[in-house]
């Protein structure tokens, strides 16, 4: 196989790769956020949530999040998020080390 059709093929299963993850994380993102949160993520208005992870929060979760919105608090695999976008929301969803999100009345 010469060169470039082994570089073709490594692009092509690269390309195919980041799509399929894409493409998965929005058919999951829908199953990690509640209906109950819906109407106000279509009225794209901040919600109050709990990011649920199926590990312990590390530093670098927290880090991550407070760029997303006000972290008040940790307990056990539980991030609480104050004040998160609509869009921001979904986005929270269709990260893969993501368990679930929870609406914190």
């Amino acid at each position: 196989m010469s060169r470039y059709r082994r570089l073709v093929v490594v692009i092509s299963l690269a390309v195919t790769a980041y799509a399929g993850y894409q493409i998965w994380a929005a058919v999951t993102a829908g199953h990690k956020i509640p209906a109950s949160l819906g109407p106000a993520i279509g009225r794209n208005e901040r919600v109050n949530v709990e990011v649920v992870l199926p590990f312990a929060p590390e530093q670098f979760h927290l880090t991550y999040f407070q760029r997303l919105g006000n972290v008040t608090g940790v307990r056990d695999n539980r991030i609480r998020i104050m004040q998160v976008e609509a869009t921001q929301v979904r986005y929270i969803a269709r990260l893969y080390w993501v368990e679930r999100i929870d609406p914190v009345e």
